[in-house]
C-alpha cells in the first residue's frame, strides 16, 4: 500500500466531510455571545445549511452554548454548540447533536474508538468531522456528536432502556 501517494492525494483533493453553516440573526448572535459572559445556557433560533455529497440541505434549528468545561467556550471563535433540529428533517439521522473542536474529543482517537466499538456491536454515539461556518465565516474543522436519546438505542437495533453516562 503506497502511503505517500495516498497522503499526496489527500493534500490536493477536496475533503468529503460535510460543511455546516450556522445562520444566526444579529439578536440571536448577541445572545449566544452573552451566554459565555454570563455562564448561562438557553436556546436561540437558527438555520443550518449543510453541504454534503454535492447537495445542499436547509434545516430549522435552535442552538445554545455547549459544555460545562471552560474549554468549550473560552472564546466565541472556538466555542462549542448544542443543536436541536426542528421538524422532521435530520442531519445524518440526528435530531440533537453537538459541535465542538476536535481537541475536546481527543482528535482522531475518539473516531477510532467509536469505529471499533461499532464493529464490535457495542452501543456508541454517531460522530464525525465537519467543517463549520457561522454566518459564512469559516471556523474550521469541528466534530459532531449525537446526543444520547431513545433514537440512539433504536438506530443500533437495541431494546429501549435507561441511558447512563459517566
Amino acid at each position: 500500500y503506497d502511503y505517500s501517494a495516498q497522503g499526496f492525494l489527500g493534500l490536493i483533493s477536496k475533503s468529503k466531510f460535510p460543511e455546516i453553516n450556522i445562520l444566526l440573526k444579529k439578536k440571536s448572535l448577541l445572545k449566544i455571545k452573552n451566554q459565555i459572559d454570563n455562564d448561562q445556557k438557553y436556546y436561540v433560533p437558527a438555520s443550518l445549511v449543510v453541504f454534503e455529497n454535492g447537495s445542499k440541505n436547509h434545516f430549522r434549528a435552535k442552538i445554545r452554548k455547549k459544555g460545562d468545561r471552560e474549554l468549550h467556550y473560552e472564546s466565541f471563535e472556538s466555542m462549542s454548540f448544542r443543536i436541536n433540529l426542528k421538524g422532521d428533517s435530520r442531519f445524518r439521522y440526528l435530531e440533537k447533536f453537538s459541535l465542538q473542536k476536535p481537541i475536546i474529543r481527543n482528535y482522531s482517537w475518539e473516531y477510532l474508538i467509536a469505529k471499533v466499538m461499532k464493529n464490535e456491536k457495542i452501543l456508541t454515539l454517531n460522530q464525525g468531522p465537519v467543517f463549520l461556518s457561522l454566518n459564512g465565516k469559516k471556523r474550521g474543522l469541528y466534530s459532531y456528536e449525537e446526543i444520547p436519546s431513545k433514537s440512539t438505542i433504536e438506530s443500533q437495533n437495541r431494546k429501549s432502556g435507561p441511558i447512563f453516562s459517566i
